[in-house]
């Protein structure tokens, strides 16, 4: 019987592991940047930053809202103005601030 030979094609073939770099046997810097960004190529299950938005009760929002609301309304002296324009003015300013994670609990 004769033996037989197994042949691989020039595609299927891996190439040759890096040599030693001449720093005592480390591997070189490219190949731990392989590494370094097959680690951070990790995809989370988590995203990266929750929104304080979502963390906090619509009580506590509300609560935000009428404060800021007062505020805004102290600002120009109680003087006559539209209320329903000052809620919608501290209700934006205060989701701003949620959403960049500059208010919460």
């Amino acid at each position: 019987m004769s033996a037989i030979k197994s042949h691989s094609s020039p595609s299927s073939r891996q190439p040759p592991a890096p040599a030693p770099s001449a720093r005592g046997g480390k591997p070189s810097p490219r190949v731990k940047s392989k590494v370094a960004a097959a680690n951070t190529a990790i995809p989370s299950k988590q995203p990266a930053t929750r929104r304080k938005k979502d963390r906090i009760s619509p009580e506590q929002r509300n609560h935000y809202v009428e404060v800021a609301a007062y505020y805004i309304a102290e600002r120009r002296g109680f003087a006559p103005g539209d209320p329903f324009q000052d809620w919608a003015q501290a209700a934006a300013e205060i989701d701003r601030l949620l959403a960049e994670n500059r208010l919460g609990n």
